[in-house]
């Protein structure tokens, strides 16, 4: 039936050498597994956890800081300086509306008429002056 060894004799080693790697393989995995300090918490103290590593680690400590902030002291400085140029814009405003409205109507060529309200004020003021 089978005339050539040499196939044969390529199968067999090939069947050892597979049948080696997966005994290495199991070995391996049990030492590994004999190595480790724990498998889950459960194998730690009680203050410790199991971690990726395989090792008992202490649980870190977190430290929470308080910080208390002066907010007060910032907001009255920043509400008086808002107050001071608020009050700075107003003046300057204030200056801008009446100066160029001043000059404007003394270099008109023609005369605004005044309002009604103007005229009576006028008109009481020169009855009074004129009694």
């Amino acid at each position: 039936m089978m005339k050539s060894k040499k196939g044969t004799e390529a199968v067999f080693v090939v069947v050892w050498v597979m049948g080696a790697l997966l005994v290495f393989v199991i070995i391996g995995f049990f030492l590994s597994f004999n190595s480790r300090e724990c498998n889950s918490n459960d194998d730690c103290k009680e203050d410790q956890y199991c971690g990726y590593d395989f090792k008992c680690h202490n649980h870190p400590v977190i430290v929470k800081e308080v910080v208390n902030y002066k907010f007060p002291t910032a907001a009255m400085i920043l509400g008086i300086c808002l107050v001071i140029s608020a009050i700075i814009f107003r003046a300057k405003r204030k200056e801008k509306q009446s100066a160029p409205v001043q000059e404007y109507q003394s270099t008109m060529a023609y005369s605004i008429p005044p309002a009604p309200e103007q005229i009576q004020e006028e008109e009481s003021q020169e009855e009074i002056k004129g009694n």
